[in-house]
């Protein structure tokens, strides 16, 4: 399992790229903007996106959700359904912080929760990637063996 790290976005939010070595399948965690950034470490990776994951509906998390997911034909999953209120106001957000037009996007399924720490300030340090790469290897395997 491959893991890299995109900051995206004016906020750097951290964006994932989640490549499984043994299918050439990737997930998109977090897709909030810049996507030439996420497109160019897909492209580098050699995988093939499966789907786009999100964390939760902050506009700095999934502004280009819809794009990415329309551009590859995959599913969009996650987060929790409490964000919806989140996901409705997108638009009204994106224009708020300047971040253009944002498309609205339907889910393929809610879930409980996606543990993933995208929104911790860039990652530094051997053990902190250690352990989030030991932490959401699981979810990973589990989520692109679902597709």
């Amino acid at each position: 399992m491959k893991l890299a790290i995109i900051p995206v976005t004016p906020f750097e939010q951290n964006c994932s790229l989640l490549v499984c070595e043994h299918s050439a399948q990737a997930a998109v965690v977090d897709p909030g903007g810049d996507l030439e950034k996420m497109e160019a470490a897909l492209a580098k990776s050699g995988a093939r996106l499966a789907k786009v994951l999100l964390t939760h509906g902050h506009l700095d998390h999934c502004a280009g959700t819809a794009e990415l997911a329309r551009r590859h034909g995959v599913p969009i999953e996650g987060p929790h359904e409490d964000e919806r209120f989140w996901i409705d106001q997108l638009a009204g957000r994106a224009r708020m912080f300047g971040f253009g037009a944002v498309e609205k996007f339907e889910l393929a399924g809610w879930s409980m929760a996606i543990p993933w720490p995208s929104a911790i300030p860039r990652l530094k340090g051997v053990i902190a990637r250690a352990t989030l790469r030991a932490t959401l290897r699981a979810t990973l395997r589990a989520t692109l063996r679902a597709t």
